[in-house]
């Protein structure tokens, strides 16, 4: 299972792949992280945890839940986006301040032409601003994948918001370097797969 957590002025937070028990949640929120980030959607499933985990993470006192979603290449990319945009707002999950983030640090889930891949990624995030607007989108990737996804010089998916990985280690943003036309990041995945509260996590930083 893999977490991701987050750190704002000194805010952590998690990204989750499977079921955060009450446990696990109340864990995290004594030693400081107050947001997670849940994974909505993996390929061509919606992740079932994804309510539960937003359940229990608010019970526990977290305060901010955003989502990831790594999507299908099968899939129309408008029809793969309503579905999971719609169980989670049928289900009333997703609060005014979450994010919904495209996964694109995992280069497996994408074409293999650099056109493909930017049409595919464009119609992705076109539908999710659709159900929130444009400011509550981000891009999860890193300087060497979005090169390899996408053209260098591309730059349509700047009004998106950014999370980085860099895992050096570092809760600041002074390791960043532009690109994509990306000149400050939102958020940075500094360290990778480590043990927390019992649970295989990233670590993020706000």
């Amino acid at each position: 299972m893999i977490i991701t957590f987050i750190a704002s002025i000194q805010t952590l937070g998690a990204d989750i792949s499977e079921r955060l028990s009450n446990i696990h949640a109340k864990c995290l929120f004594e030693n400081g992280y107050h947001q997670i980030v849940v994974q909505a959607q993996y390929g061509s499933s919606i992740n079932q945890e994804a309510i539960k985990n937003y359940e229990v993470a608010t019970a526990a006192g977290i305060k901010r839940v955003d989502y990831y979603i790594t999507p299908s290449t099968a899939n129309d990319p408008v029809e793969q986006i309503r579905k999971t945009m719609d169980v989670l707002q049928s289900h009333n999950v997703i609060q005014t301040n979450s994010i919904v983030w495209l996964n694109a640090e995992d280069i497996d889930s994408y074409f293999g032409t650099q056109r493909e891949n930017q049409v595919f990624i464009l119609r992705l995030l076109e539908e999710i601003s659709q159900h929130l607007g444009s400011e509550r989108v981000g891009v999860y990737t890193s300087n060497q994948s979005w090169m390899a996804l996408v053209d260098p010089n591309w730059r349509d998916t700047i009004i998106y918001k950014l999370k980085y990985a860099h895992f050096d280690g570092v809760t600041d943003f002074d390791d960043f370097v532009s690109f994509g036309g990306w000149k400050k990041p939102s958020m940075k995945t500094f360290t990778g797969d480590v043990n927390e509260c019992g649970m295989r996590i990233n670590k993020e930083y706000q």
